[in-house]
């Protein structure tokens, strides 16, 4: 993603006829992210896409409680739930953290970016779909810094979320998640396509 701060405001003066208007315009300086890690992308080798969002700074709860709101009403099947970073205890007792919510099951284009604009994740990754070419990335690797150094681990698993669907699941997405985690998830699913493989990029954040 691209971040900006404001710096300062630039005065122009332009003259219009006989009149001399003075305008103020707004200086930012955009920064580029320059930290280099490994993504999946929400895009299916046979062009579907995948629901995936990114919570920062969120209760774990608002992220189970999207879960379950995706899987009763647009039959999202079994999620997985990852701890990005920084989870932590608060002392109202709710778990606060950064969280990845990863489903399996294909949709459309138009169809996912809804249903990802329809979740409480970051604002910035709703509109991630203009990053990499009209999908959707999450971290799958570690960050590190200009001198190798992790910043931040990989993300880890929280729970699987298990719920039926009659939806038709990527088994490349799913293939990818059971060998990240040592898992199991192909039985969670009724129709899974023979799509193998998903694209994995290096990109910066």
């Amino acid at each position: 993603m691209v971040s900006y701060n404001l710096l300062k405001e630039v005065g122009m003066k332009i003259k219009v006829g006989s009149r001399l208007l003075e305008l103020r315009l707004p200086l930012a300086v955009y920064r580029l992210p320059d930290k280099a890690t490994m993504g999946v992308t929400n895009r299916t080798l046979d062009g579907y896409f995948t629901f995936m969002a990114d919570y920062d700074s969120c209760e774990k709860d608002t992220v189970i409680d999207d879960a379950r709101f995706f899987q009763q009403n647009y039959h999202m099947g079994t999620m997985l739930l990852l701890c990005s970073s920084g989870e932590e205890e608060m002392a109202s007792g709710k778990t606060v953290g950064n969280y990845h919510l990863v489903g399996f099951t294909k949709f459309m284009f138009p169809d996912a970016k809804e249903l990802i604009a329809l979740s409480r994740c970051d604002s910035h990754f709703k509109v991630g779909y203009k990053y990499q070419q009209r999908c959707w990335v999450l971290r799958i690797g570690q960050k590190l810094d200009d001198n190798g150094a992790e910043i931040k681990p990989r993300p880890e698993l929280c729970s699987i979320l298990r719920s039926a669907t009659p939806l038709q699941a990527n088994l490349g997405m799913i293939g990818l998640y059971e060998k990240l985690y040592n898992i199991k998830l192909k039985a969670y699913f009724s129709r899974i396509d023979d799509v193998k493989g998903c694209e994995v990029i290096n990109y910066v954040t």
